[in-house]
């Protein structure tokens, strides 16, 4: 799927200036790029005519990039004309993990008069995982008044998750101005995989920072779409139709049920037999339900197979 941003649009307070053009995809379930999200609208004006990209969600989300060409998503300046910036880029997972792989993300000031490199900012609940291979790219202008981009990558979780994974081929570019002025930050809970993972030019070191607990933050005028459960799961995610239609409160087998009683998610190892000897009437509807999901998003994706 290719989209490209052809709408004028300001959002005070969200972006810097006036951008051109954007892309907004935001899911109360899981998003996966497996095409194009293309923002390469930026016109002259620098930082005034940028392209910016908002990819956000409440479970997982997954960027699968090409081995060569375009990136998956990206924000670009400089294809009209050569002194645009490149743009903003955000990928935020609300409670789920972050996956990109190959020519991933990529808001670079592609001619070179000036150009400065634009800003990514990679955010999960849990692991963000840049394998295999995954490659940002905010490049901006050696010389000429030129400048390095800004990238940011900060996973959020807790023991054992909360770790940025990367493979020898994972690779961030700020390269920009003489000498090289780009920034790189990479924040997490346990690991911070760079190295393996490289980073460029050389002479640009990143920061990294240990920190546990918290979540991606949204701006006020980010609204999820709605999950269509009578009672909206604790790990956040919709669940498919049928689970929907058999809670419903109005038509379903339970009559008047306030929701499950508990929630089991495979992923953290939690067992059914386990809820079982343990569930209650928690919240009093009369009936005691118990939920097994998969994983954090809720919905429906592949199988876990459980022998106890």
């Amino acid at each position: 799927m290719q989209r490209a941003a052809t709408t004028r649009q300001a959002r005070l307070g969200a972006r810097s200036g006036f951008s051109n053009g954007c892309v907004e995809i935001w899911s109360g379930g899981t998003v996966n790029v497996s095409g194009q999200v293309n923002a390469d609208i930026g016109t002259a004006g620098g930082p005034d005519g940028i392209g910016w990209i908002d990819v956000f969600a409440v479970g997982d989300i997954t960027i699968t990039g090409k081995t060569s060409g375009v990136f998956a998503v990206h924000a670009n300046g400089g294809l009209a004309q050569n002194t645009d910036n490149g743009g903003l880029i955000a990928v935020k997972s609300r409670e789920g993990k972050v996956t990109a792989s190959n020519l991933a993300i990529q808001a670079s000031a592609l001619t070179c008069n000036g150009g400065k490199g634009g800003k990514i900012t990679v955010e999960g609940k849990l692991d963000v995982n840049l394998v295999p291979g995954a490659v940002i790219h905010a490049k901006g202008c050696v010389p000429l008044g030129g400048a390095g981009g800004v990238v940011s990558i900060h996973s959020w979780g807790e023991s054992p998750d909360g770790s940025i994974v990367s493979d020898a081929a994972s690779a961030i570019d700020v390269t920009g101005n003489t000498p090289a002025n780009g920034s790189i930050a990479l924040t997490a809970c346990n690991a911070i995989g760079f190295p393996a993972g490289t980073t460029s030019p050389a002479t640009v070191t990143p920061s990294k920072a240990f920190a546990c607990g918290g979540a991606p933050t949204f701006e006020s005028y980010v609204v999820f779409p709605a999950c269509q459960c009578q009672v909206e799961p604790e790990f956040g995610g919709c669940l498919k139709a049928p689970i929907r239609s058999v809670l419903d409160p109005d038509t379903g087998r339970f009559p008047d049920n306030a929701g499950p009683d508990v929630v089991v998610q495979l992923d953290l190892g939690q067992t059914v037999q386990d809820a079982v000897d343990t569930a209650t009437d928690s919240n009093g509807d009369g009936y005691i339900l118990i939920l097994v999901v998969k994983d954090v998003t809720g919905i429906w994706a592949g199988t876990r197979t459980r022998t106890s």
